[in-house]
């Protein structure tokens, strides 16, 4: 996770820590999604929150797997779509009844 850690380290010295994480958020996140086949536009979408048994991760990195990239060409995925699922970062926000992990933990998705 070195990027994860260069991100970690950078947000240190910007003065922000895993645990201040969710006290800032905004409402809205940055978020590739599928706009055609093939074509991923950024795009500001609602900040979800987590349900029951989930938790939320603030993204500090991630990659494009290849499967995903092999299937981009199939339809597989319907436009507007936000593929991916390979990524760390820090929780942010637990769900109703989540116990195995506490905000401010470091994952990988």
């Amino acid at each position: 996770f070195a990027l994860a850690g260069e991100a970690r380290a950078s947000r240190e010295r910007r003065g922000s820590t895993a645990s201040s994480l969710g006290a800032a958020m905004p409402a809205e996140m940055r978020a590739a999604c599928l706009s055609a086949t093939k074509t991923f536009e950024v795009r500001r979408v609602p900040r979800p929150e987590p349900g029951p048994g989930e938790v939320r991760v603030a993204v500090t990195a991630c990659g494009i797997c290849g499967s995903d990239l092999h299937l981009l060409g199939t339809g597989f995925f319907a436009p507007g779509a936000t593929p991916g699922h390979e990524a760390a970062g820090v929780v942010d926000a637990l769900g109703p009844g989540v116990t195995s992990c506490e905000t401010g933990a470091r994952v990988a998705v």
